[in-house]
């Protein structure tokens, strides 16, 4: 474990010899470990701004994250992991913390005054329904947009024109995962993409505490000299790949797109579009950890952010299991009333490819969804597939 990660911990859960996953009487708060790592990205990610960056095509790839960690309510201590690093992080630096209410109009104003931040919203689900109210009108396709890091965002509204130099925002959130609404509004329009979801369960807390104790100053003294690092450097930096770096990404996309493919996640896809660049940015994040003034991304710290994002992977099907079962339902019934259309004659497989809008492989999960209840017949006629309604 690198020296912040590490020094994070031990001022979190203040381990000893004789209780190596935290002190009951020291530790202030019992969360799982993983939304403390994830809460910790977030602020050095946030705290590097546009200073490190990685090549990216014609762009450059900064560090900034939307992270949401997940999880049932109270006992999960979602809010205190966000609050523990919110607080440092205002402590350091405290206008790069964002409103977590505010318009459309307004919030313009204060990302021009301060492009490089975050936004902290402790129910996230709050803020998606918000961006649907009126006077937050294209506030969320603002937000999507910024999200990439643009040189520059101009847009007039009705009494000034704002142009916002050199963003880079951060989104810090928790919620439920039964109050998080996956709209099509935000999920069409790339918001939710965006974003890297990080679930945990009871089993993964360290311990159980009754009543948080004080915080300890010769535990936070460390993570805040180490942090200090990321504000005061001036000069940028570029980061590049070690080639061991490269194999381990090249590994993490093969493993995503796998993944992605398979049948109990296919019908939610949309939602690891991104997850490969989010192994490039936490591994900048975490390169800045094992060694600051390194600007080669080592295989370590690559393996770790693939990892890390990985596990994140790991927990999607189950916390969107609802979402996919509707989706593949809205799916199969695509594709039944596109066969039905079609009679007694039936629909071969290839022209069926074409009108359903899915994938080969996901057109022979719900074909043999539809075989399987007996609402298909498939015929095999030199060699193709034709596909007909079973006559009731």
């Amino acid at each position: 474990m690198s020296n912040l990660l590490s020094d994070y911990f031990n001022y979190i859960y203040s381990p000893t010899l004789e209780y190596p996953q935290g002190d009951l009487q020291k530790a202030i708060t019992d969360g799982p470990e993983i939304y403390q790592e994830a809460t910790l990205y977030s602020i050095i990610g946030t705290l590097m701004g546009r200073k490190r960056w990685l090549p990216f095509g014609h762009n450059h790839l900064y560090p900034n994250t939307w992270i949401v960690i997940l999880g049932e309510s109270s006992v999960m201590r979602k809010s205190t992991a966000l609050s523990i690093g919110i607080h440092i992080l205002q402590e350091l630096k405290p206008h790069s913390v964002y409103p977590n209410e505010f318009s459309g109009e307004k919030i313009l104003e204060v990302i021009q005054e301060t492009s490089s931040g975050v936004f902290c919203f402790y129910e996230f689900a709050t803020f998606l329904e918000n961006m649907e109210k009126e006077y937050n009108a294209g506030t969320r396709s603002m937000l999507t947009e910024l999200f990439d890091c643009p040189p520059s965002y101009n847009r007039a509204t009705r009494q000034t024109k704002i142009e916002i130099v050199d963003p880079c925002l951060s989104i810090l959130a928790a919620s439920t995962p039964q109050w998080l609404k996956m709209s099509e509004n935000n999920l069409k329009g790339g918001f939710l993409t965006r974003c890297l979801f990080v679930p945990a369960t009871p089993k993964d807390k360290p311990f159980e505490i009754d009543i948080p104790n004080k915080y300890d100053i010769t535990q936070k003294r460390p993570v805040l000299i180490e942090l200090k690092k990321h504000i005061e450097q001036t000069a940028g930096t570029e980061y590049k790949l070690s080639p061991e770096a490269k194999e381990r990404y090249k590994q993490h996309r093969r493993f995503i797109f796998e993944y992605s493919e398979g049948k109990e996640v296919w019908q939610i896809k949309e939602l690891f579009a991104r997850q490969d660049i989010y192994a490039l940015k936490i591994s900048m994040i975490i390169q800045s950890i094992l060694n600051f003034d390194k600007n080669v991304i080592t295989g370590e710290a690559m393996d770790k952010a693939c990892n890390f994002v990985k596990r994140c992977m790991g927990s999607m099907s189950i916390v969107w299991g609802g979402m996919a079962k509707n989706k593949e339902d809205s799916h199969v019934k695509a594709v039944l009333n596109i066969i039905k259309k079609y009679g007694k004659s039936g629909i071969s497989r290839s022209d069926l490819l074409r009108s359903g809008n899915v994938s080969a492989k996901q057109l022979t999960d719900i074909i043999e969804t539809l075989k399987q209840s007996e609402r298909i017949e498939v015929v095999t006629v030199d060699k193709v597939q034709w596909y007909k309604l079973v006559e009731e």
